[in-house]
């Protein structure tokens, strides 16, 4: 037993020029997909704008087109997430919950009659899939940049917040006295909604960059990181041994 456990925290390090790297690879990887998300969603949303306008000009193969674009987009960041459950069990969890989220998000699109269910259904999904992923961004950067884990941490609050926001004004908006009122709020989530997506591709940039200096800096990093108070005293202390062995 005591083999296996001391196999077990041998396995849980990693060589940080190729752990390292490898993850700053795959967060520029995620960064990147992130921005082509947002240009589809942003020429859908002019789409929706311009059929709204003039109902004449509805086209489904263009919307068909965006959906399955935008499907093979979220399958793509899913199947990287994926790939990175050798560091993380979660993030094939995470991996898992994105590939949901964009097959029901396609559903949606192709059936309209059921779309108000759908919608909800992507909703639940999008909020677990947030919570576990922003769970282990927040592991992982415990060691690593407590201001970019500090970020993740903001970015999951205020996600969170959007989410009771949009809910609650979602059951308002059938209350004849407070129609006008909700419907402004919802307007608002929407806007605030395309921050929070521009913010999370910003934190994936900023993460890769992180990672990529922490590696270049560090000889070993366990992962996940165990969280508790003398954590930090005992990776400085690591760090700095290792500045002497270099020196």
């Amino acid at each position: 037993m005591e083999n296996e456990l001391v196999e077990k925290e041998e396995n849980t390090k990693f060589e940080p020029k190729s752990m390292g790297f490898d993850l700053a690879e795959k967060f520029d990887l995620l960064f990147k997909i992130k921005i082509v998300a947002v240009i589809v969603a942003g020429i859908a949303i002019i789409g929706i704008i311009i059929n709204t306008l003039n109902p004449f000009t509805s086209d489904s193969k263009i919307e068909l087109i965006l959906g399955i674009m935008a499907l093979a987009i979220d399958l793509a960041f899913s199947v990287i997430l994926i790939r990175l459950a050798k560091y993380h069990d979660d993030f094939n969890l995470a991996g898992v919950l994105s590939i949901f989220i964009a097959i029901v998000s396609f559903l949606k699109i192709i059936s309209k009659d059921a779309s108000t269910v759908l919608s909800l259904v992507v909703t639940v999904l999008s909020l677990i899939y947030m919570l576990k992923f922003t769970s282990i961004m927040m592991e992982l950067f415990t060691p690593v940049d407590l201001g970019l884990k500090n970020s993740w941490e903001s970015f999951r609050k205020a996600n969170i917040y959007l989410t009771a926001i949009t809910f609650g004004c979602a059951i308002v908006v059938f209350a004849p006295i407070l129609m006008g009122l909700a419907a402004l709020v919802l307007i608002f989530c929407t806007i605030a909604a395309i921050v929070i997506s521009i913010w999370e591709f910003v934190l994936f940039y900023k993460s890769a960059k992180s990672m990529r200096a922490f590696a270049s800096k560090s000889d070993t990093i366990p992962f996940p990181a165990q969280v508790h108070t003398d954590w930090e005293d005992e990776f400085r202390s690591t760090q700095n041994d290792n500045d002497n062995k270099t020196e």
